[in-house]
């Protein structure tokens, strides 16, 4: 079983993202961009949050700072549209749709665990808020990030195999996670990386994306899935 989905990773994500002799030097050099924002945007504050140099209360303004960074480096570098975010009205109706009926299954599954004390007790208590600050502002600054920024990144990679964007788009959601220490919060952030993953590349809106996000993140913090 292990070995399948390697060879399916190996497949499908390290050879579209190391590619080969035919990458012509412009899409070489987004690669070596993207990867580095990936390692500079991602992974050290990270580690400068697990070693305590930067407090980890601080982790909001640091996912604040980055995302905004990012939009103004991508605009006035590259002069990435709002569009190419995910910002359009051509299928936000259909994106909205698909994105709470996910929302709605998942919370009903979440509250069915909860009810029959399937899910530990909630480890994270906050007062009511942070849900508000939660729904309005950490939920969509993550999808803003994760999801416009990286998959119009990958357009530019060209990165185009649905299966590469997913997994790769949910491996990198996974990274700021690893703040919490806590091996159920790695989990679930994978595995619903990868439905908001294949969602968004199925709709590129971001509101559908960050509505669900809004939803789905209060609901498991509540129930103390996460």
């Amino acid at each position: 079983m292990i070995s399948k989905y390697w060879q399916l990773i190996n497949n499908t994500v390290i050879k579209d993202i190391f590619g080969g002799a035919e990458l012509n030097k412009r899409v070489k050099k987004e690669r070596i961009e993207f990867f580095g924002a990936v390692l500079i945007g991602g992974i050290v504050p990270v580690v400068l949050i697990l070693t305590g140099i930067i407090p980890y209360s601080w982790r909001f303004i640091v996912i604040f700072t980055i995302a905004i960074g990012l939009i103004i480096i991508e605009k006035m570098r590259h002069g990435i549209s709002w569009l190419d975010l995910g910002f359009r009205r051509d299928n936000l109706e259909t994106s909205v749709y698909a994105n709470i009926i996910l929302s709605i299954a998942i919370v009903a599954l979440l509250l069915t665990a909860f009810a029959g004390d399937l899910i530990r007790q909630p480890i994270m208590v906050h007062d009511p808020m942070f849900y508000v600050f939660y729904v309005i502002l950490l939920a969509p600054i993550q999808e803003l990030l994760f999801r416009s920024i990286v998959f119009a990144k990958f357009k530019r990679c060209a990165i185009e195999r649905p299966a590469t964007k997913i997994i790769l788009s949910a491996l990198i959601f996974v990274i700021p996670h690893l703040i919490y220490r806590d091996g159920i919060i790695l989990a679930v952030s994978l595995s619903i990386g990868l439905v908001w993953g294949w969602m968004y590349n199925r709709y590129p809106n971001f509101i559908g994306v960050a509505l669900s996000h809004s939803i789905l993140g209060a609901t498991a913090i509540a129930v103390g899935l996460i």
